[in-house]
């Protein structure tokens, strides 16, 4: 068993050290939009938990490799508490039924999907049985092995790569937002809004029908986007700032009042069907905005995360603006 438990402990070790390194990078950080999309507890969505996250994957990754009786085993328990923590908020998402993606591995982000809670209970299972059959580190339980004890190495790796392959293979046959817009705007391009109706004014309209008096600045919420609190107060504020030229309204996939009482000072238009319009433009999560144009297409967006739609906000007022003095000539 020793030698089964030095595989799954290097396993554990090549995962965490992994997730932390790309969690360090650059394109790869975590934000507190991020947390907040996950549901993570909100005395945690600070910024001194995204870094303490990534130094915590490294430490216990060390720690599976080299850290002695009986460092090791406190290591080994804290890698199953940080595991189970890691599996329950991907339940807890799945649970909720919106497309989100985890920064999981840093820039690789996914959507996450049933293959990533089955590869988070493995990772707990895996913790659990090192943590109560074996008591150092993977690089000094290795040179002990009796020969057949590499046999038992090598049989749990060879196991713990076919199942691997298993979770990969079922996280691409996860269904993907389809169809998914080249470019998306985000190059400056304009692309046609995507064709699917929402509920609006208790009629279903096709989205494209919001714009055609003017444009839109359309704001994906939810009642359980905890990001949203920062969204939502402002939509009445934009408005305002866009002196009539452009539109703003929200779009949910929940009730009216369950909106209203998540966010009590949203004050503009409310329309249904936001799940459809994330399928088909490949939005990952909430809260994001999409800016309609009169003309069919999608002119601004889609900007995910509170940082960005308030950046494409802030874009679209200092349009306007830097137009107005053009227009009175």
């Amino acid at each position: 068993m020793t030698a089964a438990a030095a595989a799954l402990a290097l396993t554990l070790a090549a995962v965490l050290l992994v997730s932390g390194t790309l969690k360090l990078l650059p394109r790869g950080r975590l934000t507190t939009d991020d947390l907040a999309e996950l549901l993570v507890p909100a005395p945690l969505r600070r910024p001194w938990f995204t870094a303490a996250l990534p130094a915590a994957e490294l430490l216990l990754g060390l720690a599976m490799l080299v850290a002695p009786a009986p460092l090791f085993t406190v290591a080994a328990i804290a890698t199953v508490l940080l595991t189970l923590a890691f599996t329950v908020v991907v339940v807890r998402v799945l649970l909720r039924d919106d497309r989100v993606d985890c920064a999981c591995f840093g820039m690789l982000r996914t959507p996450l999907t049933l293959a990533t809670a089955g590869r988070n209970i493995a990772l707990v299972l895996a913790a659990a049985v090192v943590s109560v059959t074996t008591h150092q580190g993977a690089v000094l339980t290795l040179p002990a092995l009796a020969p057949d004890g590499w046999t038992a190495f090598f049989a749990t790796t060879t196991a713990v790569l076919a199942l691997t392959a298993l979770l990969l293979a079922a996280a691409r046959r996860a269904p993907a937002a389809e169809p998914t817009p080249p470019a998306t705007g985000r190059d400056g391009t304009a692309w046609l809004v995507p064709d699917v109706e929402v509920l609006a004014d208790g009629e279903l309209v096709p989205l494209v029908e919001l714009a055609r008096a003017k444009p839109l600045l359309l704001v994906l919420l939810s009642a359980d986007c905890h990001a949203c609190e920062r969204v939502a107060p402002q939509l009445a504020g934009w408005r305002e700032r866009f002196g009539g030229a452009v539109e703003v309204a929200a779009l949910t996939s929940d009730d009216a009042a369950r909106l209203a009482a998540a966010h009590p000072l949203l004050d503009a238009p409310v329309h249904r069907g936001a799940r459809a319009v994330m399928t088909a433009a490949g939005i990952p999560g909430y809260p994001s905005a999409l800016l309609l144009g009169t003309d069919g297409t999608v002119a601004g967006g889609p900007a995910v995360g509170s940082v960005e739609v308030e950046a494409l906000a802030t874009t679209i007022s200092d349009v306007l603006a830097a137009a107005s003095p053009v227009a009175s000539r």
